[in-house]
């Protein structure tokens, strides 16, 4: 439950932030929810800790009074998510998502062994059509900025991590100092 609370205040914190309070010098990227983390994405890696564990203490046998939390986490945490405008915050949400549809399937039904993929394959593409449906403008909004930039971040990412490969096979030890 601490987890939960703290990524609820964290939310909560960032939601306000982008609504112009608590202002500070340093963010990127104003209109993105980041919190106290100042980059987006480190949030958006944050906030799948608590919203798997509210998902988790919200399906488990707890009683219905440890439920009540996770259940009023779930879409502070989920809108949090989403204002991030984290790619890679909503991809790694949906692997995990598909993770845990498959994990509860297999420790707690004791059905059949294909029962777990069938449910996160149904998950998984609820999921994707319920994104697609509900906020398909950020989504576009996101893809019309790569475009706009002609995939410059990425261009600049796979550059960054050639050149990160490249001193790894120069030096396996580390470069020290």
């Amino acid at each position: 439950c601490v987890l939960i609370a703290a990524g609820v205040f964290y939310s909560l914190y960032g939601l306000v932030q982008a609504h112009g309070e608590f202002p500070h010098d340093y963010w990127a990227n104003p209109g993105q929810v980041s919190s106290r983390l100042v980059n987006s994405t480190h949030f958006a890696g944050f906030l799948l800790m608590p919203l798997m564990a509210a998902l988790g203490l919200l399906f488990s046998n707890a009683r219905w009074i440890w439920k009540f939390f996770p259940l009023l986490a779930l879409p502070v945490l989920s809108y949090a998510l989403l204002r991030t405008q984290s790619r890679s915050g909503w991809l790694c949400f949906l692997v995990s998502l598909t993770v845990y549809a498959f994990l509860m399937g297999r420790g707690h039904w004791g059905l059949s062994r294909r029962l777990p993929k069938v449910i996160a394959s149904i998950t998984l593409a609820g999921i994707l059509l319920g994104c697609a449906f509900l906020f398909q403008n950020s989504f576009r909004e996101r893809i019309t900025v790569l475009k706009a930039t002609k995939f410059q971040t990425l261009t600049q990412r796979v550059q960054v991590w050639s050149a990160s490969a490249q001193v790894l096979c120069n030096y396996p030890m580390g470069i020290g100092a």
